[in-house]
């Protein structure tokens, strides 16, 4: 971000920038020759000196053996010795190692926070980046205990020069305290209160970082109305506090900007609305999506988009081809291109399917359409070559020379070839239109199946086949250059392609569940399962080396005379989709199938295929209470992505993003460490192994839902003060609903317990007998124990 780095402090700046007050200096002094003179009847060579000990002898040490010293203070861990050392030297006045800061903040625990800012004064910018840079770690033992305080002394930074300010303004997006929000809300309304602030890039940093912050919502939505209008280059950093707030876009609070066409603005709105689109699908309100998008194609019809999103909402989620008739209506006068058009043929023709009426002809239409998209420009195929892309390459190769890590000039001539191979914006063109065209033909295979003709389903696999051979030869993907061609996946995932029928549409949740009925619902999920096992068979037997078939099928484990390529995901959603339907023996069956199929690989994405089945294995396992067998596969998936995560870290310069690549795996790894904490605690009763892997988990991420898992965990301990501070920072979602309900049980709010309880049922488990599951779970659960006897408990983990 500009104007934010912070480059390495000089040396000179770690000595005294100024002799120390006259009151209390002698004092200081003697406080300093104590530190300094060895305990009488001990010296520095015995066998177990004392911090205070090996202080004075890194401190007195001539340079040519401070090194030898500075190694014991570090193994000694004598931080807070150092830390009173330093404080009584820099009091007298008297010069200290320059090294001595770095080892400082190397080694001082979190528990001085409030007592090194004492040093502050003393610091010149470069000594004061280096305290700011400590304060802002959260990796450190103990830094949850006095994370109010270290927030605090963050936020005076913003009283400092102007390049800590930034620095501090940058740093405090991670600390998702109320004091923080509510300082930054002040700070940032005092920036206004004359006028147009005078630095404009310290405001949109503490607006992002404001944003950043769940706390923060709620008064950046108020700075967004009140300041908005008035001050149009602080919209970017205040638009996505509303995909925090929903409601609030559904109640008017983005129409003042969803005409506006300047990118500034334009593209941070397309970018929120998705996220608020998010939030509202994983809380199952299908309505107000509906009514989101219905507002947004009113206010602004110039954009297609909105309807498409209206329509796909009313046809998939709400399965209501009442409601899908006038953005459809809409659609079939705009403007689209033939992608676009297959997709409106499409929705249609899922349309006529629901009402039980032949959709062949919509079909046939649509695959048209995107045949014609994917050959609109038959020299498209020749293309690689044009100044834009050695123009932008060109640009691309002096940015990442300049930029650690450095790449070798062999990595950065791979980079071009690929970038030359993939074409740029209109290969991507081609390459959506060509996922269009698949998805066409595997919706209509499909559909067809689903209505009993077998011929045409057959027909439309292979037609489907064929599309997969053009999208997978060398011309328009080339592996070996670009990575695996992951366009089978993607072809499936398109929107209103087979998956969104299978798993939105026919799977259902909770609205069209109670709108359909039992029986209907049943006779859904019925064809949606159908459908997905006819996908699976029908892919594997046309295009083996691509996709795993089910067990039993012909060349399922062995595929002579192949080379290794990239499993589609299509086998392994399967099995979630037996698993959400509550479907748990069949699904353990599939995922033990592909455990066993996808060992025997070796590529790296089929590699995590296969941790990531066994993390799936696993938690079929803890539902079915076998707990050491689920605590082996969540052991053997930990340390694979460990191994992962290691190597980044160890060979950064093989990667090219190291740090988003280092959060990936990072992010595995704490998945993995809070299903072995839930394995041990519910299922196998080691409390005390549980919290050791919760504990990992929340050093490595305190995202919200690792937040609630701690305090329930806390709770469990009897720590019922820090584990309701814990849950009182996050904003509750579907994620960490039940989590919330076992929390507050063990706390004693009977209330919120139940009402979480309630939520989670209702919200995470859509069908009955993956609700029957989770009651099942939540009656053998020990964190309930405190209202096992309660009558509204009872009724809620009753079986239906």
């Amino acid at each position: 971000m500009p104007g934010t780095h912070i480059p390495s402090p000089q040396r000179a700046i770690l000595y005294p920038s100024a002799r120390g007050p006259g009151k209390g200096r002698a004092l200081a002094a003697l406080v300093w020759i104590g530190l300094m003179t060895p305990v009488r009847g001990q010296d520095t060579g015995s066998s177990n000196p004392t911090g205070q000990e090996l202080v004075a002898g890194y401190v007195q040490a001539m340079p040519q053996d401070r090194e030898a010293w500075e190694s014991k203070v570090r193994r000694a861990r004598a931080g807070s010795e150092l830390l009173t050392a330093l404080l009584a030297a820099f009091d007298a006045g008297r010069p200290i190692p320059s090294s001595a800061l770095d080892l400082l903040f190397e080694i001082l625990p979190a528990h001085e926070s409030e007592r090194v800012n004492g040093l502050r004064k003393w610091l010149s910018v470069g000594g004061k980046q280096m305290l700011l840079q400590w304060m802002a770690r959260r990796d450190l033992a103990g830094f949850r205990d006095v994370e109010e305080i270290r927030a605090a002394r963050i936020l005076s930074f913003l009283d400092e020069e102007r390049s800590l300010q930034l620095r501090a303004a940058a740093e405090l997006r991670q600390w998702d305290l109320p004091l923080v929000s509510q300082e930054l809300d002040r700070r940032l309304r005092l920036q206004f209160s004359d006028g147009v602030p005078e630095d404009k890039e310290l405001v949109q940093l503490m607006a992002s970082s404001l944003v950043a912050m769940r706390g923060g919502a709620r008064p950046a939505v108020a700075l967004l109305q009140d300041l908005g209008k008035t001050y149009p280059w602080l919209l970017p950093s205040l638009l996505p506090s509303l995909a925090f707030l929903p409601q609030a876009v559904l109640e008017g609070a983005l129409d003042p900007w969803v005409r506006m066409r300047h990118p500034t603005i334009r593209l941070p709105i397309l970018a929120l609305v998705p996220a608020v689109d998010s939030k509202l699908f994983e809380e199952g309100r299908h309505k107000q999506r509906l009514k989101l998008f219905r507002r947004f194609r009113h206010l602004d019809g110039r954009m297609p988009e909105w309807a498409f999103r209206e329509a796909h909402v009313a046809l998939l989620d709400l399965a209501d081809t009442q409601q899908v008739r006038e953005p459809l209506a809409v659609l079939a006068q705009a403007r689209l291109d033939r992608a676009q058009e297959a997709e409106l043929l499409s929705m249609r023709a899922v349309g006529l399917f629901l009402d039980g009426e032949d959709p062949s002809a919509l079909l046939e239409s649509a695959h048209r359409k995107a045949v014609e998209a994917f050959e609109a420009d038959p020299d498209l195929l020749h293309f690689g070559r044009s100044e834009d892309v050695v123009g932008a390459q060109e640009i691309f190769e002096i940015w990442r020379k300049q930029v650690p890590p450095r790449l070798d000039p062999r990595d950065l001539e791979g980079i071009r070839e690929r970038v030359l191979q993939s074409g740029g914006a209109p290969f991507a063109g081609l390459r959506y239109a060509g996922r269009r065209r698949l998805a066409v033909s595997l919706l209509a295979s499909l559909i067809q199946d689903l209505r009993g003709n077998k011929g045409q389903a057959s027909r439309w696999l292979d037609q489907a086949s064929a599309d997969w051979q053009e999208l997978d030869n060398p011309q328009i993907w080339d592996e070996d250059r670009l990575g695996p061609n992951s366009m089978l996946d993607e072809a499936t995932r398109l929107r209103t392609g087979p998956l969104d029928l299978l798993t939105r549409c026919l799977e259902g949740n909770e609205i069209t569940m109670t709108s359909w009925g039992w029986e209907l619902a049943k006779k859904r999920t019925q064809e949606a399962e159908t459908g997905f096992r006819h996908l699976v068979e029908g892919l594997h037997d046309r295009i083996p080396e691509r996709v795993i078939g089910l067990a039993g099928s012909q060349g399922s484990l062995d595929i002579e005379g192949e080379s290794e390529r990239v499993f589609s995901d299509i086998t392994p959603a399967l099995g979630r989709f037996l698993d959400r339907i509550g479907e748990s023996e069949k699904s353990l069956a599939l995922v033990t199938h592909l455990v066993d199929r996808l060992s025997k690989t070796a590529k790296a994405a089929n590699r995590r295929a296969w941790a990531a089945t066994l993390f799936q294995r696993a938690a079929l396992l803890m539902d079915l209470r076998r707990g050491p067998e689920a605590e082996k596969d969540l052991l053997a998936y930990v340390r694979h992505f460990e191994e992962k995560m290691q190597d980044v870290q160890q060979n950064p310069d093989r990667f090219y993003n190291p740090e988003a690549a280092e959060a990936y795996y990072k992010s595995l790894v704490v998945n993995g460490y809070i299903s072995l904490a839930v394995a041990n605690n519910v299922v196998m009763g080691k409390v005390k192994r549980a919290m050791d892997f919760c504990r990992k988990a929340y050093r490595l991420s305190d995202s919200p839902f690792n937040r609630v898992l701690y305090a329930c965990y806390l709770a469990r301990e009897g720590e019922k003060d820090r584990a309701l501070s814990l849950v009182d920072s996050v904003d509750p979602s579907p994620t960490v609903y039940y989590n919330l309900a076992c929390t507050y049980a063990m706390t004693g709010d009977v209330d919120q317990a139940l009402r979480y309880l309630e939520l989670d049922l209702r919200t995470n488990h859509l069908t009955q007998k993956a609700r029957n599951r989770q009651r099942k779970w939540a009656r053998e659960d020990k964190d309930f124990e405190k209202i096992r006897e309660n009558l509204r408990f009872q009724e809620l983990v009753k079986d239906r």
